[in-house]
């Protein structure tokens, strides 16, 4: 379950609208599809902070 939101806008680059989030674990990403039907992609797990998962 998601408990906040860190941010939306265009985090890869590819000129699509991403979705940043926080979990209880840490930081995820849903990358956007460019679909309406099903705008984002599975999520990714991400460090955004210093020490967690794989840099963003």
């Amino acid at each position: 379950m998601l408990t906040g939101l860190v941010g939306i806008g265009d985090a890869d680059g590819d000129r699509r609208a991403d979705l940043i989030a926080h979990d209880r674990f840490g930081d995820v990403f849903y990358r956007g599809t460019g679909d309406w039907r099903a705008p984002f992609g599975p999520y990714r797990r991400v460090g955004l902070t210093y020490g967690q998962e794989e840099p963003f």
